[in-house]
């Protein structure tokens, strides 16, 4: 969304005590007769975009202010309503305060009318300026301070960051600016005002060009300010050259302050062992207490746990034997109930059910045979027919009321007992459809169970695959692979520079390797030489023996000596003076004592030519000596050449491997800062799925839960159908028992009566046959027989009842013996299982408690060691009472026993007392160094060292050891940071010098640019226009003719070629020598460069073939005679605006009078044309043409009084501006120009 201005509102300003609106949101013309007020309006809008109201305000023959003029009240109001990207603002001035200022008051909001409209008394007043924030803000809409038109221009023209010294304008701007700014927030386009000015003045300005110029410098980023300045810091170069000079001193006693230090190190490092030994055996001495009291402790608590663990063995062996006995009961119960359907099954098996099936198989044979007996008896008895027919009748009367009596029972009794079975077998159903039901449910919910289970387990795996694959963002990855590679890069080159330093390094101890040598080899030449000189002066003295000697008198006043005293005399004898020797007879003699000498060989110092030829050749010799002595000290000049430059080299890789080590410090402290938020990251999704897990987990453990559950209770429902129906049957079964057993004893009573009354008719029979005469023998075997065959037939119907029991038990009750033996062998599994689970328990608690035994007796085996050890500790420690413990706990391992502490404190304490003795002599050189190295950072700090020793009260002894600390620290720390303030204080100001230089060669390049720039967007426009052939802004810079522009490009190659050097090196003396001679032509003052002045700029035009050049206003006035001046200057600003906005979405709108002064044609192509480039127009004049009029969406007419109205016109031929000027309430108006009150523009 573009931004754009959209329209202008006067309050009580214009108009007194009206509202005039005029549109801006496209091309806005304003017409009317001269003095109407159309340039009061236009001079308005160039304020919007920040020019000064002061410069704004014109009023023939009154001398007023912008805010007398145009906001003569409290209630005085000038609205700007723009529109920033998707929201429109307000930019609201007055009065401001009781000067005659113009305060700015920025919006967030449309503009509304009834902001500044109240009701008092029933009328409609205008707000007062000082209750118009309150009463904004009461409707809830934000409304920012007060500002002055210098903030305001800040604000409306750039969308940049803005940096200021005072903290808090530079944050109310830049709040501002992210609010209200009218470019979008990143651009800007300052001093766009300068240009909105020249347009309306139709003045051409060479300033506001070059200052326009120097903003889009500004703005395409080329600079930060409007001018360049370079000041030299606060450096005394004298000062510097005293501190390097003293630098290089130190610097070449680095090597004696190595070896000193080195010492000191030695020194101190063995106090640290020694420290260190005592803090071992402390810390040793406190690991045996805290064992010892560790085991100790241990042998309680396991002493306690055995206890415990016995307590818990005795309990656990009572619990376990009560669990077996109860499942052992259980056992119990189970079997019993086996075996009383094992013993009713044998009772069965034992009835011969098969013998008593195959009899009831028989039973219809057995009647036959009854009936076949009968009828044989019956033949017998036939000639007893009339004799026994009357018994015959009573005997068929008889059986036929035992079978109808016995046929009654026997049905009874199968209709009940078929009414028991049908009960049973209906409770059997009942039973299995209940069952099957609750089986049938629990399987759903089951199912249902299982399904959500089976899908919580699916997610459980999914979150836990999940969960162990937890990835950071893309983006972070990528980030961490890019930090990966810049760290694997920035290795690379550690190591590459780390192998140049380690060669360096080898090479350095090379050289020093060879110059210690050569020093060596120095130091044997001056004891050859010192030994040389020393017999030469011996020989010379007998040579050429002092006055007075005893050797001078010998050869002046004894002849032939040499064979006599010269023999035996001690040759340091003849070179004193204070013998006085005399002649005392003609006799030589030697105290007295005559000697026979020959066999002595004379000295050599007795012989003259001898002792000449001994100087000669030591002569030679010393000469030799001399030459091998200045070889070898040129030789380590060479080296130590070759070892300075290697030092140099060396400084200078360890500061790049040390940048390189701080990039990757920095890098790898970047890295781990996204290491950190991707382990936040995966840390948030781990807890989210834990969380999602531990929830996952709980819903899978309730749905087991619920799965069991059911299980559980439909076991039990299905337990207690099986429950309730077999109680049912049972009752049927003892109902069915008990009616067998009633009919039973009903057929035996008929069968008893029956036989009686048999018994008794066969008795009267037998008696009436016995009267008769008739064979009793047949008959009673016949009867004999019937009777036996209607036993058989009463066995099998009794078989039959038999086996029909035996039937029902094995399809009801047998059954359950499979049930029972299941639960059976499954409770004995179990018995087994938990007399196997208790038994491993016991076993594990044995095993415990013979560990416990076990580590009781270890740990009073370690309690017995322990004391050997802290005896002997305590031993070493009263030795070492004046050895004061390390701060710091070592790391102890195995080989730490009393005995090598013991051996250590022997070994380090003898080697202490060899070293301080050669320490002093080397510490004196260098203090002398430092003592002549006054009023400098080394100087400082001596002085320092001095005062240290007095207050600290170091003995002299020790004072080499406490300087070599203070040297190793300066070394580490002061010397090299010396020499980084001598090199950082001549980097600060060489970089200053070589970053100015840099400014003032980028700034001539660009302003060379510039004027290219300029002249491509002229060149891009100037098509509209016939007239123009050509137009050009010529830009050129003056940066190069500075007194100073050779010096500085001097400066700056010494300065980046010492910069290419490294770290290690300081600058040399043709650095110095320029650094002066720059300081020198500065002054105090120092540089600066004003840009606008930097540049100069000239406006190029071919008109009509002539060719016409303008360096100032008046130039550019009259660059052409047939008005085209005006549209080349709005060409030049049009081009400049284009870059100064960057983009085109920003619409800039201008305010131009007296448009119709140009040529029609000229005119609307220039409307188009600023069109195009998104440039809209607000113009006046007081008599337009149709033509022009068309290029407006907005025309107003000013009339009389200031009243404000907008119209269309219809058309060329109709239109007669004139008329319309000439009535104040015209028919002809509203008829041909179709003119029309705008209710959101009028006067009010």
């Amino acid at each position: 969304m573009m931004s754009q201005l959209t329209q202008m509102v006067f309050i009580d300003s214009f108009s007194e005590g009206r509202l005039t609106r005029i549109a801006l949101g496209r091309n806005t013309n304003l017409n009317g007769r001269n003095g109407n007020g159309k340039t009061t309006l236009l001079r308005v809008l160039p304020v919007f975009f920040g020019t000064s109201p002061g410069e704004m305000v014109r009023e023939e023959g009154v001398n007023q202010s912008f805010v007398d003029y145009y906001l003569p009240r409290n209630t005085s109001y000038i609205v700007f309503e723009y529109q920033r990207h998707e929201q429109k603002c307000c930019v609201i001035l007055s009065r401001r305060g009781a000067a005659k200022a113009v305060g700015f008051r920025f919006v967030s909001h449309a503009f509304n009318e009834n902001w500044f409209f109240k009701v008092e008394n029933e009328q409609e007043i205008i707000t007062e300026n000082q209750e118009l924030a309150r009463s904004i803000k009461i409707k809830g809409i934000d409304i920012s301070t007060q500002f002055g038109i210098d903030d305001y221009r800040l604000i409306i023209q750039s969308g940049h960051p803005f940096y200021h010294s005072n903290k808090k304008k530079q944050k109310i701007i830049n709040q501002a600016r992210a609010r209200f700014s009218f470019p979008a927030y990143g651009n800007a386009m300052d001093n766009i005002h300068l240009v909105s000015a020249a347009i309306l003045e139709r003045k051409p300005s060479i300033k506001a060009i070059k200052e326009v110029l120097e903003s889009i410098l500004i703005n395409q980023g080329d600079l930060n300010s409007n001018e360049l300045s370079l000041q030299l810091p606060g450096l005394q170069i004298d000062d510097w050259v005293k501190g390097r000079n003293a630098w290089l001193a130190v610097e070449a006693q680095k090597g004696n302050i190595d070896t000193l230090i080195k010492m000191a190190m030695e020194d101190q490092e063995q106090r640290k062992q020694l420290a260190k030994l005592k803090s071992m055996t402390l810390e040793l001495q406190n690991r045996f207490n805290k064992k010892h009291r560790e085991y100790t402790e241990q042998n309680q608590l396991n002493q306690q746990e055995l206890s415990a663990q016995n307590t818990i063995l005795s309990d656990t062996e009572k619990n376990f034997r009560k669990e077996r006995e109860k499942l052992q009961s259980e056992l119990d119960e189970k079997q019993r109930q086996i075996k009383n359907l094992n013993d009713e099954k044998r009772y069965f098996e034992q009835q011969n059910i098969s013998e008593k099936e195959v009899l009831i198989k028989r039973l219809p044979q057995i009647n036959d045979y009854i009936a076949q007996k009968a009828q044989q008896r019956n033949e017998l008895e036939s000639g007893l027919t009339d004799l026994t027919a009357h018994y015959a009748c009573q005997q068929t009367s008889a059986k036929d009321f035992y079978q109808d009596k016995k046929q009654s029972i026997d049905d009874f009794k199968y209709l009940e007992t078929a009414r028991f079975w049908e009960q049973q077998s209906e409770l059997e159903k009942d039973k299995d459809k209940k069952i099957k039901r609750l089986e049938r449910e629990s399987k759903v919910l089951i199912e249902q169970l299982n399904k959500k289970l089976q899908e919580a387990k699916e997610n459980l795996g999914y979150t836990r695959a999940s969960l162990k694959n937890i990835q950071a963002p893309k983006e972070i990855e990528l980030e961490l692979q890019e930090y990966q590679s810049l760290l694997s890069d920035i290795e690379n080159n550690r190591q590459e520079e780390q192998s140049k330093y380690d060669a360096f390094l080898i090479e350095q101890r090379e050289v020093e390797k060879k110059q210690d040598s050569e020093l060596e080899n120095q130091r044997n030449l001056a004891r050859e030489t010192t030994h040389l000189k020393e017999q030469m002066a011996k020989t010379r003295e007998l040579f050429q023996p002092k006055e007075g000697s005893l050797l001078e008198f010998l050869r002046h006043q004894v002849e032939g000596w040499e064979d006599t005293i010269g023999r035996v005399i001690d040759p340091e004898l003849l070179k004193r003076t204070d013998l006085h020797p005399r002649i005392i007879s003609e006799v030589l003699s030697f105290y007295g004592l005559e000697l026979n000498l020959d066999g002595i060989k004379p000295p050599q110092f007795t012989d003259s030519a001898e002792l000449q030829k001994a100087l000669q050749l030591m002569m030679e010799q010393l000469e030799q000596l001399e030459k091998r002595q200045q070889a070898s000290e040129q030789l380590s000049q060479n080296y130590q050449k070759s070892l300075k430059q290697l030092g140099n080299d060396l400084a200078r890789q360890k500061m790049l491997i040390h940048k390189l080590a701080e990039e990757a410090r920095q890098k790898q402290k970047e890295r781990e800062q996204v290491l950190i938020r991707r382990k936040m990251l995966i840390e948030q999704e781990k807890s989210t799925m834990q969380a999602q897990l531990s929830h996952l987990e709980t819903r899978i453990a309730r749905y087991q839960e619920d799965i069991r559950t059911q299980n559980k209770n439909t076991d039990e429902q299905v337990k207690r159908v099986i429950a309730d129906c077999d109680n049912k049957i049972q009752t049927l079964r003892a109902k069915e028992a008990t009616l067998i057993e009633n009919c039973q004893k009903q057929q035996q009573e008929v069968l008893e009566q029956y036989q009686q009354k048999q018994a008794a008719i066969k008795a009267e029979e037998a008696d009436a046959i016995k009267a008769k005469g008739f064979d009793d023998k047949a008959i009673t075997r016949v009867r004999q027989e019937l009777t036996a065959a209607e036993s058989e037939h009463k066995t099998a119907l009794e078989a039959q009842v038999l086996v029909s029991q035996y039937h029902k038990f094995m399809e009801q009750q047998w059954p359950e013996h499979a049930r029972l033996s299941i639960i059976f062998d499954d409770l004995q599994e179990h018995y087994q299982h938990i007399k196997q689970t208790q038994q491993q328990e016991l076993n594990t608690l044995n095993n415990r408690i013979e560990r416990l035994k076990n580590s009781i007796y270890q740990t009073r085996e370690q309690i017995d060691r322990l004391d050997t050890e802290k005896n002997m500790l305590e031993s070493l420690l009263y030795k070492m009472t004046d050895i004061e413990p390390s701060e710091t706990t070592p790391e102890l391992t195995e080989i730490h026993t009393s005995s090598f502490l013991t051996t250590e404190h022997m070994t380090l304490k003898n080697d202490m007392q060899a070293r301080a003795k050669s320490a002093q002599a080397i510490y004196n050189q260098v203090r002398q160094v430092l003592r002549e190295a006054d009023e400098t950072q080394p100087g400082k700090f001596y002085k320092q060292i001095i005062n240290e020793l007095s207050r600290n009260h170091i003995a002299d002894r020790d004072e080499w050891l406490f300087v070599s600390g203070k040297l190793n620290e300066y070394l580490s720390e002061g010397h090299g940071a010396h020499r980084d303030l001598l090199r950082s204080n001549a980097q600060v100001v060489g970089q200053d010098i070589s970053d100015f230089n840099q400014q003032l060669r980028r700034v001539h390049s660009k302003i060379e640019a510039l004027g290219r720039q300029v002249t491509a967007q002229t060149k891009a426009v100037i098509t509209s226009f016939d007239a123009i052939d050509d137009l050009q802004v010529r830009v050129t810079s003056s940066v190069d003719k500075l007194d100073y522009w050779d010096s500085l490009k001097s400066f700056n190659q010494i300065h980046e070629q010492w910069m290419a050097l490294g770290s290690a090196s300081l600058p040399g003396d043709d650095y110095l020598n320029l650094l002066v001679n720059i300081k020198n032509m500065m002054g105090s003052s120092g540089i600066t460069v004003n840009i606008k002045n930097s540049f100069d700029i000239a406006v190029w035009v071919n008109d009509q073939g002539q060719i016409k050049t303008a360096t100032n206003d008046k130039q550019m006035a009259t660059l052409s005679s047939n008005g085209l001046s005006y549209i080349y200057l709005m060409l030049v600003f049009m081009a400049l605006v284009n870059m100064l906005r960057q983009d085109k979405e920003t619409v800039i709108t201008w305010a131009i009078d007296e448009l119709r002064d140009l040529d029609v044609r000229n005119a609307i192509a220039l409307i188009k044309l600023l069109n195009n480039e998104n440039i809209m127009v607000l113009s006046a004049f007081p008599d337009p043409d149709y033509e022009i009029l068309s290029q407006y969406e907005h025309t107003y007419l000013l009339g009389r009084k200031r009243k404000l109205s907008k119209f269309i016109p219809a058309d060329s031929n109709d239109y007669d501006i004139k008329n319309l000027l000439s009535k104040s309430q015209s028919d002809h108006y509203a008829r041909k120009a179709h003119s029309h009150i705008d209710n959101n523009g009028v006067s009010v």
